[in-house]
């Protein structure tokens, strides 16, 4: 049985970043194994940072984002710490503009580029066992289809880009530690004229409000809260959910065509981090290794960030040199010790509501 380079689990962001960078720089054997999305449901996690650019351009997409269907996102617009309403523009702080992306097209478009690098991939299928063979000095991989088929694989290394799942690393021993219970309510609206290619975000007693224009000439608006007050509020209710928005400063004129019968959409969004991002042979990308507060707006740049390093400690490893995967750790951690930072100290502008639940929780440092 050959012996391939590289298994690459998730098809997402990160995995097709790192699937691309080791065709690019190797021309390495790599296997990307995937399950499909969910169809018809929309992917939240649309809002992306300047600086993908630059990361999509080193990994061979340097088309302009716009031409393939994206938004640009010229600034955020917010009420945050206070009443008063703030603008900042992305054009006058030097950094270009983010963009409002078609998650799904997205996430499509890094196949295909995977594809034309050369990653073969293998989708519908679920991982069943794995265990180093020391003989042969490689993973050995069983697999199977949703017919019960199964599917033996051998490889040199392993990339674990399955998100919250973290499927590769919580089997290699590493845990995966939560910080918060945040979840996302989100509904899609048609709001003729938009929102003028920014993003809306407004704190409240209970959490915060986003909303931005997405492709289709449609919005996106999305509360975010802690799972419980989400069940004591009622929230995931279309009711609620609009009586709450309504209550808001920026988003009334956004519910025109919001009824009880309109679809929402609940999803994670908490933090998260595993305590061990990588071993011998094996690491951890994007969301598996550490998975960020929305409000940051990083999580698709990181992804790709993680995908492109992870990639190239990879290849040191399979060249014999094991010191890349210890200094892709490092990096991860002081990164998630910098995040930590950044976040206590964003939530912490927001002092309106000092006796509610949902900011006591994020005032205290984390340990």
């Amino acid at each position: 049985m050959t012996v391939s380079d590289c298994v690459v689990f998730g098809g997402g962001p990160a995995g097709c970043a790192a699937a691309i960078r080791l065709r690019q720089r190797a021309q390495a054997d790599v296997l990307l194994v995937d399950r499909a999305a969910p169809a018809g449901r929309y992917q939240i996690g649309e809002s992306a940072a300047p600086a993908v650019v630059p990361l999509l351009a080193e990994l061979g997409l340097r088309q302009d984002l716009a031409e393939l269907g994206h938004l640009p996102c010229y600034g955020n617009r917010s009420i945050w710490g206070g009443d008063a309403v703030n603008e900042q523009d992305f054009l006058f702080k030097g950094q270009g503009f983010g963009w409002h992306l078609d998650r799904a097209t997205f996430d499509r478009q890094l196949r295909d580029q995977a594809r034309e690098c050369g990653v073969k991939f293998l989708d519908g299928l679920q991982l069943q066992r794995l265990g180093w063979l020391p003989k042969r000095q490689c993973w050995g991989l069983e697999l199977s289809d949703e017919l019960g088929g199964k599917r033996q694989l051998l490889t040199r290394s392993l990339v674990d880009a399955t998100g919250n799942r973290a499927l590769i690393a919580q089997r290699m021993g590493a845990t995966r530690r939560r910080l918060d219970t945040l979840m996302a309510v989100a509904v899609l609206t048609k709001l003729p004229g938009g929102l003028d290619n920014l993003s809306l975000i407004e704190a409240t007693e209970h959490g915060w409000w986003y909303a931005a224009d997405i492709p289709g000439q449609r919005q996106v608006i999305a509360f975010m809260t802690d799972a419980d007050i989400l069940k004591q509020q009622e929230l995931a209710e279309c009711g609620q959910f609009s009586e709450q928005a309504r209550r808001s400063e920026l988003l009334p004129s956004l519910l025109a065509d919001l009824t009880d019968g309109s679809e929402l959409f609940v999803y994670p969004a908490h933090s998260a981090y595993l305590d061990r991002v990588s071993g011998p042979g094996w690491l951890a990308l994007g969301n598996a290794a550490m998975s960020l507060d929305p409000l940051t707006a990083s999580g698709i740049h990181c992804a790709l960030q993680d995908g492109i390093r992870g990639a190239d400690a990879l290849l040191s490893y399979l060249d014999g040199d094991s010191s890349g995967l210890v200094g892709y750790a490092q990096a991860t951690d002081q990164a998630l010790r910098h995040y930590l930072s950044e976040r206590l100290a964003y939530y912490r502008l927001e002092q309106r509501w000092p006796q509610a639940t949902f900011w006591q929780r994020r005032h205290q440092p984390t340990t």
